[in-house]
């Protein structure tokens, strides 16, 4: 038997629903209507003992087994009479203190649907009791568990397992009875009632899993079926690359994480309790693997070992399993050509994964945020960032193939703030909302950016970094706060080449990079690429070219 509970907020939409039903039957109530207006009327007076509690309506759904040629179990219906079901009903709610003695009760209806082949009851109950008190909920999913598993035994029905360990154990103290424990997350109404008929992938993935690990496979082993049943594998890591043990699966687009599906299907799950075995040494280079979007195929090899080839072609040797059956290859010879068999499919990342594959990349050695775009245009991404209208930056936005996605969708450490919070991404509004724009006006023109310019834009603005150290130590020097606006960084001035060695200022020690400009201001056009200082207020982004 299963037993499903809500808290509804309104007792006449949920009599209307159950009601409503064609062939719905009350069977029991202690209440004197049998229309849902007459009945809502009623359960609306306790509702006035405690008029601020919210979600007054229980609804309670009781099923029993019933299971069609085609399941794997094979074909079971269990059938109960109205005086069983009634019986049934009240016993839970007994034992879940909605009913006692006098006025500590609460006003109730039973009704049996009888619009499928498989036989439920809804019970509808006031969490009001008409005394005012109030029905507690407190873990009342685990407590109406232990109430079902006694239920069963008492009208000889199949046996459901329990939801966890705790509740099998409580099921054994209390009534002594011995219950099997699902690892899977029950289905929601919603899924159960989808309109397409079709399992929902949260089963589909289960059930893909259970096969793939009925031999206790390894992680390289099971990752490589997976695939093979076009499961896309998610190794979850840390900002600094290190494997979280954690994983997803993705199914026809759609990713659920591993605890997701149930407490068998975590990462730890899979080791526990489907007995997965896990050696970082050994399976880490296929997690990596899989993550970048590799193939993991296994060879097998006359050494009942097997052979984990990526899709560029780099191998280790891993444990055999009997998974695939057939006699075991020839030793091939000591660097045999790879091929990727013809029966596997390699099942790519979704794009969302790779922007974050390479925002990860590029956040590695924790660079300036002008930095990390200029990577990520070096690599296909593009990068958009918007800015208000007072100048600030208010969000960012990834682009790949031509799919875009805005940075908090992808997760928290990639939106503007995540970046600079959890990448540990360095952003200093004084110096970066101009090269930010610069690079996003390279990006819409296509200009390439290489590391070379990459490695330049470092420098310059080490060289910012420096020269604001000075501008601030000469301010504390002569007493005075730091002037208001960016500070300037002018190019080294070139000198004649006929002025005297000894003439000649000393070499600037701090490499800056030269700034073109092309300014209009009050006096007429200051040219380009000149030596010319230029006070910060009149320097306007799409002016600044690094060369």
């Amino acid at each position: 038997m299963i037993g499903k509970q809500f808290k509804n907020q309104s007792f006449r939409s949920t009599l209307d629903y159950v009601l409503g039903k064609e062939k719905a039957t009350i069977i029991d109530s202690n209440m004197g209507g049998t229309t849902p207006r007459q009945l809502a009327k009623e359960f609306g007076a306790a509702r006035r003992l405690r008029p601020n509690l919210e979600r007054a309506c229980a609804h309670v759904i009781l099923s029993i087994p019933h299971r069609d040629a085609s399941h794997e179990k094979g074909e079971y219906h269990e059938h109960l009479d109205d005086e069983q079901y009634a019986e049934i009903a009240q016993h839970w709610l007994k034992e879940m203190k909605f009913l006692g003695e006098g006025l500590y009760k609460s006003q109730y209806v039973i009704a049996r649907h009888h619009d499928t082949d498989h036989e439920h009851i809804h019970i509808i109950a006031s969490r009001i009791r008409m005394d005012s008190t109030v029905v507690s909920d407190s873990w009342d999913y685990r407590r109406s568990e232990v109430v079902v598993r006694q239920l069963e035994r008492e009208y000889g029905l199949e046996a459901s397992p329990c939801s966890s360990e705790r509740v099998a154990q409580k099921v054994k103290e209390e009534h002594g009875i011995e219950t099997t424990v699902s690892h899977r997350r029950a289905q929601t109404q919603k899924q159960k009632h989808h309109s397409s008929g079709k399992p929902p992938v949260t089963q589909l993935l289960a059930d893909i899993i259970d096969e793939a690990t009925q031999d206790k496979p390894t992680i390289t082993e099971l990752i490589a079926r997976l695939q093979h049943q076009g499961v896309v594998v998610h190794p979850q890591f840390s900002t600094r690359g290190n494997f979280k043990e954690a994983i997803a699966f993705e199914l026809n687009g759609v990713k659920v994480a591993g605890n997701k599906l149930g407490s068998a299907y975590s990462f730890p799950g899979l080791q526990k309790k489907r007995g997965v075995s896990y050696d970082p040494e050994r399976d880490l280079p296929a997690i990596r693997s899989c993550a970048a979007g590799e193939l993991v195929e296994l060879l097998p090899r006359a050494t009942e070992q097997l052979v984990f080839v990526s899709s560029k072609g780099n191998e280790q040797l891993v444990e055999v399993s009997p998974f695939f059956g057939g006699d075991l290859a020839e030793l091939p010879p000591a660097e045999p050509e790879v091929t990727q068999a013809a029966d596997y499919s390699v099942a790519s990342p979704s794009i969302r994964e790779k922007l974050k594959l390479s925002i990860d990349a590029a956040a590695a050695d924790h660079p300036s945020i002008p930095e990390l775009i200029a990577k990520l245009y070096s690599t296909g991404v593009h990068v958009k960032v918007e800015f208000s209208s007072q100048g600030f930056p208010k969000g960012i936005s990834y682009e790949m193939d031509g799919i875009s996605s805005a940075g908090s969708k992808l997760g928290k450490q990639y939106s503007f703030s995540g970046l600079q919070k959890h990448l540990l991404v360095e952003y200093n509004p004084e110096w970066d909302n101009r090269l930010i724009e610069t690079l996003m006006h390279y990006g819409r023109e296509g200009r390439a950016i290489d590391d070379s310019y990459i490695d330049r834009l470092r420098r310059y603005r080490q060289t910012l970094e420096q020269e604001a150290r000075r501008m601030e130590q000469v301010n504390q020097v002569l007493g005075m706060g730091t002037e208001a606006g960016l500070p300037v960084v002018n190019a080294p001035i070139e000198r004649e080449k006929n002025v005297p060695a000894s003439d000649k200022a000393p070499p600037n020690q701090d490499e800056a990079i030269t700034i073109l400009t092309t300014i209009a201001d009050e006096n007429g056009v200051i040219a380009g690429g000149d030596t010319t200082r230029v006070k910060s207020d009149t320097l306007r982004s799409k002016d600044i070219e690094i060369l």
